[in-house]
C-alpha cells in the first residue's frame, strides 16, 4: 500500500485532474471556489497518478 496522498477534481468540460496532496489545503479550497471545477475529491491514498485519476473519475461520475 502506498502512502501517496492525492486530491482531485472534475473540470466543467469533463476532464479529470489528480494532484499530489502534501498537507496544504489552499489549492483544494481554491478548487471549491473555482467556476471551472464541477466537483472536488478530498485527499485519498493511491499508489500512482493513473490510479488517482481513476479514483477521481469514479468518485465524480461520468463526463457530461
Amino acid at each position: 500500500m502506498s502512502d501517496n496522498q492525492w486530491w482531485g477534481y472534475r473540470h466543467q468540460l469533463g476532464s479529470v485532474q489528480a494532484k499530489r496532496f502534501f498537507g496544504d489545503r489552499a489549492s483544494i479550497d481554491d478548487a471549491y471556489e473555482s467556476d471551472f471545477v464541477r466537483e472536488v475529491v478530498e485527499p485519498f491514498t493511491a499508489a500512482t497518478r493513473d490510479e488517482a485519476l481513476a479514483i477521481v473519475a469514479q468518485k465524480t461520475g461520468p463526463q457530461s
